[in-house]
């Protein structure tokens, strides 16, 4: 009896703000996730809400939302993975632009290459290559950490080991903290890091309110902006 064809797993990039358009968005996005019924997504919400902006005349009803986030991202991927070996293709998106970043969606994909499964990335806004690109910060050679330790010794010594690359390797630093507690990790910067350590942040990227500010940590202190439950993404650089 011959096999089914194995379906494609799509990674799907999402927009960075509420605000954004399908003019945000590569046309092929629209195309490939208008063919697609499987999704897998950080919350079921957020799938149907992309899915709804995108393609207003897809049916709701018949779409298959599986979940996979901090609640039960515990790698065991088979679960997720069935559809494609039964000829079906997914799309793996994250909350906000490309899956796969500071998001477990890397799970899925590395289950298909372990399973000769095609994996087929489109492009989407990120927050860390807009940042980069946006800072005046050297490009051929950086580094993106993520979240940064919730524990404040560890985030402190992880600031200052931050500093220290970007200062002596050359190498950007890129990170970021949730949205409510970015006032709290940019008080903590301008406190630790020296006062020539130049410092970006993109602000609300692709948003009206979209900002990208990069200066040394002695100008910031000058103006300190209010930067409460607004997504940024923050870089240490030369």
């Amino acid at each position: 009896m011959q096999l089914p064809t194995k379906g494609t797993l799509y990674l799907l990039p999402n927009f960075l703000d509420d605000s954004n358009s399908m003019s945000h968005l590569a046309p092929r996005v629209a195309e490939v996730a208008g063919g697609i019924t499987n999704f897998i997504g950080e919350s079921e919400k957020n799938v149907r809400a992309f899915v709804k902006k995108i393609l207003p005349e897809k049916v709701q009803a018949e779409l298959q939302i599986m979940l996979l986030n901090e609640h039960n991202a515990d790698g065991n991927t088979g679960a997720l993975m069935a559809p494609l070996h039964k000829g079906n293709d997914i799309g793996l998106m994250s909350d906000a632009g490309m899956p796969c970043i500071a998001d477990p969606g890397y799970q899925v994909v590395r289950s298909c290459h372990e399973h000769g499964i095609t994996v087929v990335p489109l492009a989407g806004a990120s927050s860390i290559l807009l940042t980069l690109v946006g800072s005046g910060f050297i490009g051929q050679q950086f580094t993106f950490h993520g979240y940064l330790p919730y524990d404040k010794v560890l985030r402190q010594k992880k600031i200052k080991q931050m500093e220290n690359d970007a200062s002596i390797k050359n190498y950007t630093q890129l990170f970021m903290e949730a949205p409510y507690r970015n006032n709290q990790l940019l008080k903590e910067l301008l406190d630790i890091c020296e006062s020539k350590t130049k410092l970006c942040a993109g602000i609300a990227l692709t948003s009206p309110k979209e900002k990208i500010m990069m200066q040394s940590i002695a100008q910031w202190k000058k103006s300190i902006p209010d930067l409460h439950k607004i997504p940024v993404m923050f870089a240490i650089g030369k």
